[in-house]
């Protein structure tokens, strides 16, 4: 019995000692590009900076980057490539191995991806380390974008395989695809749980946030290396990087920012989603008249020290005037409160409103638009309008593209396919990605007001390839873009681009344009059944 005792408390000391030896420490971060409305777009900013100087602090053995590393988004291949010289410079501040993945504003199309490949290398990869496997996807294939498909759903297959004796498996990626698509989750997850991954890091949201572990595969996003956050602390906008501990069979981690040192659970999906719902806004019985009156809401707070909730009312161009109303919450309190308001003869459109929990000069939760939420009940008291009478021949119908135009390339009305009726638009001789069928707006759409559109469209010589929607208006403040709606395109099936855009416009407008953009040069296309309407609450 004693030699049984001493042989195994032997082992025991060999195994935590074995152990010891491979425990180590590596650094996770994401989205560091310089700030999308900046004045410097080559520059890597002060806030990775000062993640770069944390992530040495933490003596790590490697640190890796989900991605969003430039600017991007441009034609011009010198900007390109000065903008991946300064950030190849920012990284050389490293005192450990950086890895670097592809995010949205590193790989955008077939140019960007060339750039990419012949200085980095593959878009996907992996590689181990003391005993455990990492892998690196990507999100952003030209052509499967939010997606994990075709070769590089065979390649983690046969990966994963490989790596079934690893420890420890940790696989890293931009977009939070399990959060945004039903794909992830059908086909790439349970390979994961099936292997035993222990967790996602993925990046793209601009914030801190750890979701629900599911199968046993952890799943966290940290988007917080630099690039431009949100307003609100708890719900995880702020600047930070985690260092992941790794021993034998276990690992955790911290979330470090400038300030110290978070634990992992600081901020949740869960915790976000029950705070986003406890705010309760009474509806209106009937649409109000001039005047004033008053929109009662009940408000938590969730912290441990008193806070102010804030209520503000910005009429901008609408029939609204200005309005501020705010009152005191002590720690864990919920209260109701009259937030006070007054409007003119017409209630549409609706003003811009926020609702923000303020400790001190820091926001750390808030409510857009919470005005909305009041007048759910007596908005099917009010027709939405369908403003398709002032856009003619929405789905080619007349055989003609009278309505339609576009900046380049050719467009046709075509029968060779149709989402309804006989006819459909057809996209050819391409040479950019931005280059498809337009549609002038600028006598349909108002500022202030909320529009909802959708367009069908399918590929005609190709499988598949990103596409979206983009509206382009110029006025007294400059040229701007707003993405409507974007997904992945076949040439087997119609898909659906869909969103809400709502105008904000300064000065004279010059220019409302809507057009359909994405797939590569060469790649044509056909577009179906354009749909506009009017949308009271932009929902």
């Amino acid at each position: 019995m004693l030699v049984c005792l001493l042989l195994c408390g032997c082992e025991a000391g060999i195994d935590r000692q074995a152990a010891d030896a491979r425990a180590f420490r590596f650094v996770v971060m994401g989205d560091n590009r310089p700030w999308w409305k900046g004045e410097d777009i080559i520059t890597q900013n002060e806030h990775f900076l000062g993640n770069i100087e944390r992530a040495n602090a933490t003596n790590a053995d490697f640190v890796v980057n989900v991605g969003d590393l430039i600017h991007g988004y441009t034609d011009d291949e010198e900007l390109i490539n000065k903008q991946w010289d300064a950030y190849d410079k920012a990284c050389k501040l490293f005192k450990m191995p950086y890895i670097s993945l592809v995010g949205n504003h590193d790989v955008w199309d077939e140019q960007s991806r060339d750039i990419w490949q012949k200085r980095y290398g593959p878009e996907y990869f992996s590689w181990d380390h003391k005993g455990c496997h990492f892998i690196a996807l990507s999100s952003e294939i030209v052509g499967e974008i939010n997606t994990i498909a075709s070769e590089q759903l065979e390649w983690l297959k046969q990966d994963l395989a490989k790596a079934g004796n690893a420890e420890r498996i940790f696989v890293f990626l931009h977009k939070p695809l399990w959060a945004d698509g039903s794909q992830w989750n059908d086909e790439v997850h349970p390979l994961l749980a099936k292997y035993g991954v222990d967790t996602v890091f993925a990046g793209h949201w601009h914030q801190y946030m750890l979701f629900p572990t599911k199968d046993g595969v952890r799943y966290v996003i940290t988007g917080g290396a630099g690039a431009e956050t949100g307003p609100h602390e708890l719900a995880g906008d702020f600047f930070h990087l985690l260092e992941v501990g790794v021993k034998g069979s276990t690992s955790s981690f911290s979330v470090v920012t400038a300030e110290g040192r978070l634990p992992a659970d600081c901020v949740t999906w869960d915790k976000v989603k029950a705070l986003d719902e406890s705010l309760i806004v009474r509806p209106l019985e009937r649409l109000p008249e001039e005047g004033e009156l008053e929109i009662e809401v009940i408000v938590t707070n969730p912290t441990n020290r008193r806070i102010r909730a804030v209520a503000t009312i910005e009429a901008g161009k609408s029939n609204w005037y200005d309005n501020r109303s705010e009152v005191i919450l002590e720690p864990r309190e919920s209260r109701a409160f009259a937030v006070k308001a007054e409007v003119g003869q017409n209630v549409f459109p609706l003003p811009k409103s926020n609702l923000e929990l303020v400790d001190g000069e820091k926001n750390l939760f808030g409510w857009e638009d919470f005005l909305k939420q009041a007048f759910i009940k007596v908005v099917p008291e009010v027709a939405a309008e369908d403003v398709l009478g002032d856009v003619p021949n929405p789905g080619f119908e007349d055989g003609s593209t009278y309505g339609w135009s576009t900046w380049a390339g050719s467009l046709s009305a075509s029968k060779a396919a149709a989402h309804s009726g006989d006819y459909s638009g057809l996209m050819t001789e391409r040479i950019e990605s931005w280059q498809g069928p337009v549609r002038d707006l600028i006598d349909v759409i108002k500022d202030g007001n909320a529009y909802k559109m959708s367009a069908w469209v399918k590929l005609d010589n190709a499988d598949s390839a990103y596409v979206k929607m983009t509206m382009q208006h110029a006025d007294g403040s400059g040229t701007h873009y707003s993405v409507i709606g974007e997904t992945t395109a076949y040439n087997d099936k119609w898909v659906q681009l869909s969103g809400t855009f709502t105008p904000s416009i300064t000065g004279y407008l010059e220019a409302m344009s809507l057009y359909i953009e994405g797939p590569a040069a060469d790649v044509n296309f056909y577009v179906d059944d354009l749909e506009i309407k009017w949308s009271p609450l932009g929902q």
